[in-house]
């Protein structure tokens, strides 16, 4: 008789509470979901509020945990989780594949007074989209969790924790490793992921092709100098297998789930002693500002290539906050080269980089170096 009793009060919670102003709303359990008006048939939009649990462990921890668990039940999720810890409101962003949609998933926390109070958001992928909604349900979040600002921005302060890193790539001697006879191509996928303020981005991401059938995602290094099979052993994660269906690209990632690729293209590799003209940049980030924060962290690479084989290179970072802001800057310079996928930076200090390279399909001003694209500075 007590479970049920206690079934019926978090009932109770949730049902106490309205949705914002000319949203639909339905009760699903203990769950309160919600939609925007005049959502179109064909578009996804869904704002769940749960009702408070008890806090059992730190706000980042609980609400890493919950996103965690509950993201692998939802669809195909194709970006890691990423944890925004500023702010009033701490929040967790996902992408998913559903049903061949991308769609974002967003988890956002507060505590107050030893309860956990927190929601859920789904929507599609397109920013424009979404905003608007995105902006009253966290309105609304904020209401009904009663957030104090002033309060919340000195309570819920960062945690520290080491971030998981990525095994290095292991590398063989320059031009040692993959031959050109054995690559198929670098192949581009529509992907979405979260750029400057923690914005949904939609960008080509570069997958290493091989004849033999196996995949390699996100190569950050050229493919002649990867040692494959050190790399099979020490990042398997990143293989796969591919195989194409008509239009439609198959891929099987590493743990045996499978993906179809409708949105790719196929790489163009550089001629031998090509040369580039003109100011490029690449611009990333992070950030909470579109969950309702105030952190904004900006990263921004610049190259000049002139026609003579030079180079000069700049890279900037810098990062807002209510109450922190820092700026830094380097300038490097050199000679370099082109050849297929790999480009060769000489510096004047004697330095000798060899960097992944391509060119996007349609155009000589946007191309892939390193794990970043770069596209023709204003």
């Amino acid at each position: 008789m007590r479970y049920v009793l206690f079934f019926v009060l978090l009932i109770q919670i949730c049902v106490g509470q309205t949705p914002p102003s000319g949203w639909s709303s339905r009760q699903h359990g203990t769950t309160l979901e919600m939609s925007p008006p005049d959502l179109p048939a064909n578009r996804m939009f869904l704002y769940a509020l749960y009702p408070p649990e008890t806090r059992t462990q730190s706000t980042q921890s609980w609400l890493r945990n919950k996103a965690e668990k509950d993201i692998s039940t939802l669809g195909k999720q194709v970006r890691p989780l990423q944890y925004n810890h500023t702010g009033p409101v701490q929040n967790v962003t996902g992408a998913i594949m559903n049903q061949g949609r991308a769609q974002v998933v967003a988890y956002m926390a507060t505590e107050q007074a030893g309860q956990m109070h927190w929601a859920r958001i789904i929507t599609d992928a397109d920013a424009k989209f979404f905003k608007p909604y995105l902006s009253e349900a966290i309105k609304h979040f904020t209401a009904v969790s009663k957030v104090s600002h002033s309060s919340a921005a000195s309570k819920n302060k960062p945690e520290k924790r080491s971030r998981a890193k990525r095994p290095e790539t292991p590398l063989t001697a320059p031009g040692k490793g993959l031959t050109p006879a054995q690559i198929q191509g670098i192949y581009m996928h529509l992907e979405t992921g979260f750029g400057v303020g923690g914005f949904v981005t939609q960008n080509y991401e570069a997958y290493l092709f091989l004849r033999d059938g196996t995949v390699y995602e996100y190569p950050d290094v050229p493919p002649y100098d990867l040692d494959v099979p050190a790399s099979r052993q020490t990042e398997p994660k990143r293989w796969g297998r591919w195989k194409k269906q008509g239009s439609k690209i198959v891929i099987q990632e590493s743990d045996g789930k499978t993906s179809d690729w409708n949105h790719w293209h196929v790489a163009v590799a550089a001629k031998p002693g090509e040369k580039l003209s003109g100011s490029f940049k690449s611009i990333s980030g992070g950030g909470n500002v579109a969950f309702g924060g105030s952190s904004v962290v900006v990263s921004m690479k610049r190259i000049t290539f002139l026609p003579t084989g030079q180079f000069r290179l700049a890279s900037t970072g810098g990062g807002s906050d209510a109450n922190v802001s820092a700026y830094s800057n380097k300038d490097l310079a050199g000679t370099y080269q082109l050849d297929q996928h790999v480009i060769t930076l000489k510096f004047n200090n004697g330095q000798v980089e060899r960097r992944f390279f391509y060119f996007y399909p349609d155009s000589r001003d946007t191309f892939g170096m390193g794990g970043s694209v770069f596209v023709p500075a204003d």
